[in-house]
């Protein structure tokens, strides 16, 4: 039972990336990116990375290190891609022995691997049906925001954007099928936490906007369904991360209000639905009373800024704890 909770706590704080920030940052120029391996037991951290290749085409990688179950410093990889009406994914655990991190940013976990140059980072992964290998272009620079870190009453988070967007180049093969290479675009984060996940938030909105213009971010986070949503936006004519002024969503159109004027964020379709603890069976109900039942909701989407600007190529993950 140890290893399911740990296999689905895992996923469940995977997706929980960025948090709160404010206007002022504090950048640093080539950042250490070696684990910090804490002792907490509800410790996990986890290295994330987005793709967008196109409107349809997107590829979502974590890599994980958790205290969590059996034993300590176990690893995950974990792997969504997306393209167009095709969808693979998967949840690979690893024991203590079976990943290495070796200085300055090279990562080994199982078979997918991260490998950090001063120009670039690479990233690649092979199973029996699914390989892939990307390379993103960009310097890693670790911005961690005044509001960085979120205190519960037995735990924290806390996060940093390594790179806020970057071209790439991503080739994936799948079982039976050719190769096939696309440039794109990426992004880079890294957070570490000792809190459950429900008790730093209800809900969880992320977008990743990207394509040759730049970013466009935003995170927030419903404390509770009684709170107000919480959370920040850089959007590509920013220099830095801002707070919301305000936020509705209605389900299908996020409106979200920033000093530059109010963008409008349509969800168009829903791409895939991640519902760990509803899969296990007879331990659902014993896992679900401790971190409820996490569902990851990501949407394909378009935004409009205030200047009737849309970007296309927007993937959007909603997450919510449905036992509520």
């Amino acid at each position: 039972m140890l290893k399911f909770i740990a296999k689905y706590l895992f996923v469940y704080s995977g997706f929980v990336c960025f948090a709160v920030i404010t206007s002022v940052i504090s950048c640093f120029a080539a950042p250490s990116i070696k684990p910090h391996l804490l002792e907490p037991e509800a410790y996990s951290e986890t290295y994330g990375f987005v793709f967008s290749m196109d409107e349809s085409t997107h590829l979502v990688v974590q890599l994980s290190v958790s205290n969590l179950g059996l034993g300590d410093q176990n690893g995950m990889c974990r792997i969504l891609y997306l393209n167009g009406a095709k969808s693979w994914s998967v949840d690979a655990l690893y024991d203590s022995e079976m990943w290495r991190f070796i200085p300055p940013g090279f990562l080994e976990m199982g078979t997918c691997n991260m490998n950090l140059t001063d120009d670039s980072l690479e990233l690649s992964a092979e199973f029996s049906e699914f390989r892939f290998k990307a390379v993103l272009h960009a310097t890693v620079k670790a911005i961690s925001p005044p509001d960085h870190l979120i205190k519960t009453s037995d735990g924290f988070f806390d996060q940093q954007i390594l790179v806020r967007w970057g071209k790439a180049k991503v080739s994936v093969e799948m079982e039976n099928q050719p190769r096939v290479t696309s440039a794109g675009y990426g992004c880079m984060y890294r957070f570490w936490v000792t809190a459950l996940p429900p008790d730093l938030a209800q809900r969880w909105i992320k977008v990743f906007g990207l394509d040759q213009g730049g970013a466009d971010l935003l995170v927030v986070r419903y404390p509770s369904k009684k709170d107000q949503p919480i959370g920040w936006n850089w959007f590509s004519r920013a220099q830095s991360p801002t707070p919301i002024m305000g936020l509705d969503y209605d389900g299908k159109v996020i409106e979200v209000d920033t000093v530059a004027g109010q963008y409008l964020i349509t969800l168009t379709r829903q791409l895939d639905r991640h519902a760990p603890v509803e899969n296990i069976g007879f331990w659902s109900f014993v896992i679900e009373s401790w971190i409820g039942n996490p569902v990851t909701y990501t949407y394909l989407a378009t935004i409009q800024s205030p200047s009737s600007d849309q970007l296309k190529t927007v993937l959007v993950e909603v997450m919510e704890d449905e036992a509520d």
